[in-house]
């Protein structure tokens, strides 16, 4: 079995290097609009998963569910 994230490695590092960087700096910049708050979880969550980037779109997800819970007072 492989796992998604080795996957993708191995198909990223056969990728055309311009592509590769086209490919990151879009992703760096849905995490840049999502902490800017221009963009919201759910577009973010999205957008992540869309991209294959599943691991962090959970990341997004915990890190919000934290800060309702906080909001509540229960942190």
């Amino acid at each position: 079995m492989t796992f998604p994230a080795i996957a993708r490695d191995r198909v990223g590092n056969r990728l055309d290097p311009a592509y590769l960087a086209q490919w990151h700096a879009f992703y760096r910049g849905l995490i840049e609009r999502y902490v800017a708050g221009a963009m919201s979880w759910t577009d973010a969550h999205n957008a992540m998963v869309s991209l294959g980037y599943r691991d962090q779109a959970l990341k997004i997800e915990l890190l919000e569910l934290e800060k309702a819970r906080d909001r509540q007072g229960h942190g």
